[in-house]
């Protein structure tokens, strides 16, 4: 064996960038003087260290800003969007209550959004959950003894019912929390629609934006979200940062500036939001990396939907059975096109995991809170428990290479063929 076939065997293709990314070189190098140079405290102004920090920041904020289109004012620095989530969710419930205690969410939501939003259930708000769009069947493939998994026809599993949705709104609801893009089955929403519905009663609307940026385009205004979250190591930032965009401005008519109630208190710091100290190497990061994802989407989002079809195409034939879940792109399906979820017939999707070696991929969210193998958000789109733990879900990057798709679909293809006996 040559030398460059034991470098290929060794190397481990990794499939899981919904989960995290790795971080860009260039934004490595944009935060380095902060942990060197610029190491001062952005809170102290006493001193040249100090100024030069709150410089950085507001730099950082400025370029979040620019490319939001929103206003500096307007952007929260945070831990990444598990605490922004909650700081939207809980604030703005906080600040409605004694007005409004109604809340609308959809089952297949991130658990930093449904976990939140169930607490504020415990304590007594009305929780509306709307269905989405359910994985259609024509058939199904049984085997004696085994599971049976559900094939045939996908239309748009996961989008929003919006008739629905309007059916639950009222004016006692308070907060409408639906993410823009999901992060296990990629299935886009109707994000403009949605806010119209929750503006037309009075009600503010919440998205997480995480899985979007890089492969959408970031126009807030179009949107017409209130409250927007992110996370850096989603897009190619570092770990530990995220932001809360809060909208300020009548963007809408009739829309009031957005006030939620602070989760942390003390210093102050983030327009009262948020206090403690700034972490200034991951926001100098964070809008590194979000400027890197806005200059590069368009290209991007070609490129690496090109891989994704050729890896799909490349698996369903070594796996003609294979089951597609969530929207079907090749229909015209609105789903982000880094993403990938299918099932296997009679398989158990950890199983194909341990059989393929080389690859990295998951099951479904590392943040979740539900029982190992099964992934809620199948569930919620209608998928039976066993067809969920047949589920891998494979998260593309702007990394990979068309070598990097052809040896991941060989080796998955070998595991899931493995796993077959």
């Amino acid at each position: 064996m040559s030398l460059e076939k034991v470098v290929d065997s060794n190397r481990v293709i990794y499939l899981d960038c919904h989960s995290t990314t790795p971080t860009d070189p260039i934004v490595l190098e944009a935060m380095w003087p902060c942990f060197s140079e610029v190491f001062g405290n952005p809170g102290s102004p006493t001193h040249a260290y100090g100024v030069r920090a709150r410089e950085l920041v507001d730099a950082a904020r400025a370029t979040f800003a620019r490319v939001l289109a929103v206003e500096s004012d307007e952007i929260v620095f945070t831990s990444g969007a598990t605490e922004s989530n909650n700081l939207a969710i809980f604030g703005a419930a906080k600040r409605w209550q004694g007005k409004r205690k109604h809340l609308v969410t959809i089952g297949i939501e991130h658990p930093s959004v449904l976990e939140p939003i169930r607490q504020l259930e415990r304590e007594g708000w009305r929780v509306s959950v709307v269905p989405v769009g359910q994985q259609q069947a024509t058939g199904t493939l049984t085997r004696e003894g085994s599971m049976s998994v559900p094939v045939g026809d996908l239309e748009w599993p996961g989008v929003v019912d919006l008739e629905a949705l309007w059916s639950v709104l009222s004016e006692d609801t308070a907060l409408v929390s639906i993410s823009i893009a999901n992060h296990e089955i990629g299935v886009i929403q109707p994000i403009r629609q949605i806010a119209d519905l929750a503006h037309s009663v009075g009600a503010l609307l919440h998205t997480d934006a995480t899985q979007a940026v890089g492969w959408l385009p970031l126009d807030l205004d179009k949107w017409q979200a209130d409250i927007v979250s992110f996370s850096g190591h989603k897009f190619y930032g570092p770990k530990g940062v995220g932001a809360l965009y809060v909208r300020r401005r009548e963007t809408y008519p009739g829309a009031r500036p957005v006030r939620l109630f602070p989760r942390i208190l003390g210093g102050g710091q983030e327009f009262g939001f948020r206090s403690g100290t700034l972490n200034t190497p991951g926001i100098v990061g964070i809008a590194t990396a979000l400027r890197l994802a806005h200059e590069r989407q368009t290209g991007a989002a070609k490129a690496v939907g090109e891989l994704r079809q050729r890896l799909w195409n490349q698996l369903t034939e070594w796996v003609p059975d294979i089951q597609l879940n969530g929207p079907n792109w090749q229909a015209g399906g609105p789903r982000l096109p880094n993403n990938l979820n299918f099932a296997v017939p009679f398989v158990e999707g950890q199983t194909i995991m341990l059989r393929a070696t080389g690859v990295a991929v998951s099951s479904g969210s590392a943040c979740s809170s539900s029982t190992p193998g099964v992934s809620m958000v199948l569930r919620a789109i209608g998928l039976s428990e066993d067809a969920a733990r047949s589920s891998l879900r494979i998260g593309l990057g702007r990394f990979h290479t068309r070598d990097d798709i052809d040896l991941a679909a060989e080796r998955l293809s070998q595991g899931i063929l493995l796993s077959r006996g």
